[in-house]
């Protein structure tokens, strides 16, 4: 399921990651690359706050439509 659609306070692993390369490089230099553990911290309709190796990053919803993820306990 696409990131975008995670609620706040659930936990996934990123499994694949979709778009341009700019996109990809840009994702990957903020270290979204894939089987990387993340946590949804706040979403809202345009952004979402997300922590990702004890650092949080903002994302707007098209990057986070890009990113693919699984739940996880």
């Amino acid at each position: 399921m696409p990131l975008i659609f995670v609620k706040p306070l659930e936990n996934c692993v990123i499994t694949k990651i979709r778009g341009q390369d700019k996109d990809l490089k840009h994702l990957r230099s903020l270290g979204l690359i894939e089987r990387t553990p993340v946590r949804v911290l706040q979403s809202c309709r345009r952004n979402m706050i997300i922590e990702i190796r004890s650092s949080r990053l903002a994302l707007d919803s098209r990057l986070a439509k890009r990113i693919e993820v699984e739940l996880t306990d």
